[in-house]
């Protein structure tokens, strides 16, 4: 399911990756849990309950990580984060 939403954003905790290929991969246990990405350049996918969602420049996702199945760089990303917390 894909939910639009046109509200305005701030991140106040979290973190930011920079990077291509190197987010390539099959998802494990630091995955598991939900995701916020905003996704300032580049593109990516996820795989999930077999279907691929295509993360795109300028969009805010919200993802559940423990469904999660693949994770692909289709050229070079920068995106923010919020990450697990205990």
């Amino acid at each position: 399911m894909i939910v639009n939403f046109n509200v305005n954003m701030k991140l106040l905790m979290g973190g930011s990756f920079d990077g291509g290929s190197n987010w390539d991969k099959t998802a494990n246990e630091i995955d598991k849990c939900f995701k916020i990405y905003l996704f300032r350049e580049g593109t990516a996918e996820i795989a999930s309950t077999g279907n691929i969602y295509s993360l795109q420049k300028g969009n805010l996702y919200f993802i559940n990580g423990f469904a999660i199945e693949l994770l692909i760089t289709k050229n070079h990303c920068y995106h923010f984060f919020i990450p697990k917390t205990k």
